[in-house]
């Protein structure tokens, strides 16, 4: 897993409550927030792509820039 969504929601089935503290303490309330958050976030990032890709080399050395 690469991402911190999907792991979190493993951890919360591979140590379920109460045994284990619960990363999502609201339940199904808490789990529908970060799932929101989570697509809101992502919508933000794609969005806003053309404002700091571009920028992006130029705070690269040569090298890495070129690369880029």
């Amino acid at each position: 897993m690469k991402d911190s969504f999907p792991i979190a929601v493993h951890l919360e089935e591979a140590f379920p409550a109460p045994s284990y503290p619960s990363i999502f303490p609201s339940g199904d309330a808490s789990y529908a927030l970060a799932v929101a958050v989570d697509k809101i976030m992502l919508d933000v990032i794609i969005k806003s792509r053309p404002l700091y890709l571009p920028k992006v080399p130029l705070i690269l050395d040569e090298r890495g820039s070129k690369y880029f």
